[in-house]
């Protein structure tokens, strides 16, 4: 019994950690890839920042 579930707490723990990977994903390369994924900002200006959209004033 008691390995059944070590089996299964180990299957948890395994997809959970492929669940976050995936999750971690860059959202982005370059500025125009934040342009066409927020171009509902117009008076901010969205850049790319090591993966991640930013919005500045211009």
């Amino acid at each position: 019994m008691a390995e059944i579930f070590k089996v299964f707490y180990t299957l948890i723990i395994f997809a959970s950690l492929y669940y976050v990977v995936a999750l971690v994903q860059n959202e982005c390369v370059t500025d125009g890839d934040c342009r066409r994924l927020y171009p509902h900002l117009i008076p901010r200006y969205p850049m790319c920042n090591e993966g991640t959209c930013v919005c500045i004033f211009e």
